[in-house]
C-alpha cells in the first residue's frame, strides 16, 4: 500500500496532493512506525508529538482540513497508547541525551 492511500485513510477524507504534502505524509508515516517500534515510552511520546506537529503544520498551511488534522492526531494518540501499554505500571529507565532519567508510565 502506498503512502498516499494510507495517509488519506488516516485523514478520513481525500486530500489535494502536492509534492510538499507527499513529503510531509512520508514523514508522518515514518513517525507512526517509530511509535510502533519504540523501545521506551519516552520515544513513543516523542514520535507521536512529531507526527502530531507535522499534521498541525499541514492544517495550518491549508494542505489538509482541520478534520483531517484531528483524525491524524487521534491516530497518533491511539498508536501511542497501544504501544505504551507494554510498560504500564513499570518504572522505565531511559537514557535521555547522556543523562539517565527514571519515570513511571501511567496509562
Amino acid at each position: 500500500m502506498n503512502i498516499k492511500s494510507v495517509f488519506e485513510r488516516a485523514c478520513m477524507e481525500p486530500v489535494k496532493w502536492t509534492h510538499e504534502l507527499e513529503k510531509l505524509a512520508t514523514g508522518y508515516a515514518v513517525m507512526m512506525a517509530e511509535i510502533s517500534s519504540a523501545e521506551d515510552p519516552l520515544s513513543a511520546y516523542e514520535a507521536a508529538a512529531i507526527a502530531t506537529g507535522l499534521a498541525r503544520f499541514a492544517s495550518n498551511v491549508g494542505w489538509i482540513s482541520e478534520h483531517a488534522f484531528e483524525a491524524l492526531r487521534d491516530n497518533a494518540k491511539q498508536v501511542r497508547i497501544h504501544t505504551c501499554k507494554q510498560w504500564a505500571g513499570q518504572t522505565v529507565v531511559v537514557n535521555a541525551r547522556g543523562r539517565t532519567a527514571a519515570s513511571h508510565t501511567k496509562h
